[in-house]
């Protein structure tokens, strides 16, 4: 039998699957002719898909040296290698394919992915869109790329990508779930949610999707979903540490501490160095007032990684609440390493150039931009150290949500910048005190010297409890918008108690400070005229209001903070959960009584019935988690204790 007749049957012995014939055969042609590529380059195949990597490379390479030019065969060394790890002569051997053949696409692809592990992204993309070019239906090098894309942080490319994969191969369950890992960096949870739900009908027992997927729903604050997602993901993988970890969170937010803390326990003992369980550990520790377990875990978390910024501020969060606030303050600034971190490409943090002030530098003559940088009740807190600011000479901005800007204002010791005129001490009415140039966030700002976010203006301070600055009242109602509030209200024979009952709904704890509109009110006594002071309603909160017209809302009609001060001005106690409302009533100098979830934010401190913060606050708190009939109980008693007649008599006039 001549060679070709032996090649013939050997090729046709490995497409029915005989393979040991088939070797046979080949090793036949080797012995009368020792340099036979093809029968060299199939041996190389049998051997590598035989698990028989060195074998293979053996084969291949007597190709490659006998036919420099043989594409075929170093593409074919390139994946053993590959498989071997030796990822530097892989890609050696497929950019040797490329060059002999430059329309192999699947050299091409196997190419960008040498090139990706080695860290050369540009180059991979490239090689990946040249695959695509010359096949355009590579669904391999479509997910690739796509994947790729996502590497670098090209969302929206990524998604695109993805979105050709799946229309090329409906049932590919890994785009699917990584169509749906973009749409978290996005910030898009209820896409990545389809996606996830998407590669789950595909493949059922996909453990990552349906850890995904738990993840998807913790965000949506759909917490017994997401807790059944991750038991299923344990389920199909019992040692996944990441789903062990991700249920305990969960399990935090439920409330279910203890539970929470054995979910980390067996995470840890999965993965016993992850610094991210290890903090998540400690803020549970700390809901359950096991403190010094809890900075235990935080320490821990720091001693793997020195510069893990969810420990240093959780630690921080952990001093303030305390009353720690020397080191408190230094560590809350970690709260920017934070957001470098987990900022989505929808919504990136502003970036300021300059110095930033941080204290120990003189501001006199020069200007300073403060800048609002977290919710609208932080800017209102902080706000008071502005004329601190300003008595160091300081020429100031201050950028601030258009939602803000009225209000500010009005902030004591301040006036407006005269137009064209920096450093000009301004005069309104009887105040004086330094300009301030008001900028709305996000527009073009001014030039400056320095800056400073309001919320470091403490660190800057050196602000410790005894020597926080906090004026009866640093804010005021415009007199015209608080008359026409007045006239709006109109005259009642009782008091008039204003009402917040919920937050901000994106605001990650907001499940746990709010209240349902039912349950407070079914908890305040009757004889009182009862005012919503919210502006922003939770959907399950509309039908209540409809059923108790009693109460009153104005809803839309409170444009801006500086209608909400003026209906606070109006009341005589602000009744408020921890959120905005509760610190413009502190700032306007209003009676304001705080409802505290346990735990307690950092603000507001432990045990404490008062606050430093605001001379004309007082704190009711939860006695445990999610008791809210105590605090109400509490709240009832106080109201009824109060004097019959209004004490309205002390606001500024109209």
């Amino acid at each position: 039998m001549n060679l070709a007749a032996t090649m013939e049957q050997a090729f046709c012995a490995y497409g029915d699957g005989e393979w040991a014939t088939a070797e046979r055969l080949c090793l036949e042609a080797v012995r009368t002719d020792a340099g036979h590529v093809d029968a060299l380059n199939l041996l190389g195949i049998m051997a590598a898909q035989s698990a028989r990597p060195q074998q293979a490379v053996g084969f291949l390479q007597r190709v490659v040296a006998q036919a420099p030019g043989h594409a075929a065969a170093h593409y074919n060394l390139g994946n053993v290698l590959r498989e071997l790890q030796q990822w530097g002569d892989a890609r050696l051997s497929f950019q040797r394919a490329t060059e002999a053949n430059p329309t192999f696409a699947e050299a091409w692809n196997a190419l960008g992915l040498s090139l990706q592990h080695s860290d050369e992204l540009e180059r991979s993309l490239a090689s990946y869109e040249r695959a695509i070019t010359l096949r355009a239906d590579f669904c391999e090098a479509h997910y690739n790329r796509a994947y790729l894309l996502n590497l670098l942080e090209r969302s929206e490319d990524a998604i695109a990508a993805y979105d050709r994969v799946i229309a090329l191969n409906a049932d590919h369950a890994e785009a699917h779930n990584n169509r749906g890992v973009t749409c978290k960096r996005l910030g898009r949870w209820q896409d990545a949610l389809a996606d996830y739900d998407a590669a789950i009908r595909i493949r059922a027992d996909y453990a990552e999707a349906w850890n995904n997927r738990g993840n998807a729903l913790h965000e949506l604050r759909r917490w017994r979903e997401a807790l059944a997602s991750f038991e299923r993901a344990l389920a199909l993988r019992a040692d996944y540490a990441d789903a062990e970890g991700n249920r305990g969170t969960t399990l935090h937010e439920l409330g279910e501490w203890e539970e929470a803390l054995a979910s980390y326990a067996s995470a840890l003992a999965l993965r016993p160095a992850d610094p991210l369980v290890l903090v998540n550990r400690g803020a549970t520790l700390q809901a359950l007032r096991r403190h010094d377990e809890a900075i235990a875990s935080y320490r821990e978390a720091l001693a793997i990684d020195p510069g893990y910024a969810d420990a240093h501020w959780n630690l921080a969060l952990y001093r303030l609440l305390h009353g720690n606030y020397a080191q408190g303050w230094a560590g809350y600034d970690w709260r920017f390493k934070r957001r470098e971190k987990r900022s989505a490409q929808t919504n990136p943090p502003r970036h300021y150039a300059g110095p930033r002030w941080r204290g120990n530098t003189a501001l006199q003559g020069r200007t300073i931009l403060l800048h609002c940088e977290q919710g609208y009740g932080d800017a209102i807190q902080f706000c008071r150290y502005v004329r601190q600011v300003s008595d160091l000479g300081a020429h100031i901005i201050l950028e601030a949500p258009r939602a803000l800007l009225a209000l500010l204002r009005s902030l004591e010791g301040t006036t407006p910048w005269v137009q064209g005129v920096q450093g000009v001490q301004g005069v309104q009415g009887e105040q004086r005190g330094q300009a301030v140039q008001w900028v709305e966030s996000g527009t073009a700002l001014p030039p400056y010297d320095c800056h400073c976010p309001l919320m470091s203006l403490p660190l800057a301070f050196k602000t410790e409890i005894n020597t926080i600055p906090a004026p009866h009242r640093y804010l005021q109602s415009n007199p015209a918008t608080l008359n026409a509030w007045r006239e709006r209200l109109g005259i009642a024979s009782g008091l008039h108690i204003g009402l917040v009952w919920s937050g901000s709904m994106h605001h990650q704890n907001d499940h746990q400070r709010s209240i349902a509109l039912a349950e407070l009110l079914a908890g305040l006594p009757a004889g009182f005229q009862y005012v919503s002071l919210q502006k922003e309603l939770h959907a399950a909160d509309v039908a209540t209001l409809h059923a108790h017209p009693e109460l009153l809302h104005f809803g839309d009609a409170l444009a801006d903070f500086a209608d909400t001060a003026a209906l606070c001005d109006l009341m005589d106690v602000v009744i408020s959960v921890d959120t905005s409302v509760a610190h413009l009533a502190g700032a306007l100098g209003r009676p304001v009584w705080v409802l505290l979830a346990e735990p307690p934010e950092w603000r507001w401190l432990l045990e404490r019935q008062d606050s430093p913060w605001y001379p004309s606050a007082r704190l009711f708190r939860q006695p445990q988690r999610g008791d809210w009939q105590g605090v109400l109980a509490e709240v009832s008693a106080a109201l009824l204790s109060l004097p019959s007649m209004p004490v309205r008599s002390e606001l500024p006039a109209p």
